[in-house]
């Protein structure tokens, strides 16, 4: 189980602190399997700053990463982690990247133009030679499907699901923050690691990107 790190706790979206023995209960059983919104910033970098900030304890931090796309472009990400313990993931090599949006800095609708518009982003960024990196996993945040197909009991609609599943093949995951767990890297609808309970597919996953036959 992931220690609590010795800086205060700052939530995200009220949600209550993961390293509590116990987690209050929400008002609604769903919540527990949905991921919260935590859109609501005044900038990509604000909100960029804030998750950052949450995870230091447990990764090191490399912002601004610049790269070489498969054609010759030259792209940046917003941020690279690697874990300050990698012994207990299966690739003790394993990086990770961040690419952040802030749609509701806006204070407009979130479209489904926006949505396919940073899955498609993050498509892209896993073609990257990554300076220092080479071609890394991208996990968007907040998630690219966070707001597709939702229900009242929390579960996804099929057509989501295999969206999810579909950008994680292609290498593309998402940086939620869920109550009682914490901010959450998930990968094809499954907790790479979170802040309560640390490494999970992690240690059985190396995360590394692919191409062709899988």
């Amino acid at each position: 189980m992931s220690l609590a790190p010795r800086i205060p706790f700052t939530p995200l979206a009220g949600e209550p602190n993961p390293f509590q023995a116990e987690i209050p209960r929400p008002r609604e059983r769903h919540i527990w399997s949905t991921p919260l919104d935590f859109t609501g910033h005044r900038s990509e970098a604000e909100l960029a700053e804030r998750v950052l900030e949450r995870l230091v304890p447990w990764f090191f931090i490399e912002d601004q990463v610049q790269g070489e796309y498969c054609s010759g472009k030259d792209l940046r990400i917003d941020a690279i982690i690697r874990p300050r313990n990698p012994e207990q993931w299966q690739n003790p090599d394993v990086a990770l990247g961040l690419e952040f949006k802030a749609f509701n800095c806006r204070d407009s609708t979130i479209s489904a133009h926006d949505v396919t518009g940073l899955a498609a982003q993050a498509i892209d960024y896993t073609h990257v030679e990554w300076k220092g990196y080479r071609r890394v996993p991208v996990f968007t945040c907040p998630g690219a499907l966070q707001w597709l197909g939702g229900n009242q009991s929390g579960e996804f609609n099929r057509g989501a699901q295999m969206y999810r599943n579909l950008l994680g093949q292609l290498g593309v995951g998402e940086l939620l923050l869920f109550w009682g767990k914490g901010l959450t890297l998930y990968l094809s609808a499954n907790h790479v690691w979170n802040e309560r309970e640390g490494v999970r597919r992690g240690r059985n996953w190396d995360l590394t990107v692919r191409s062709g036959s899988r």
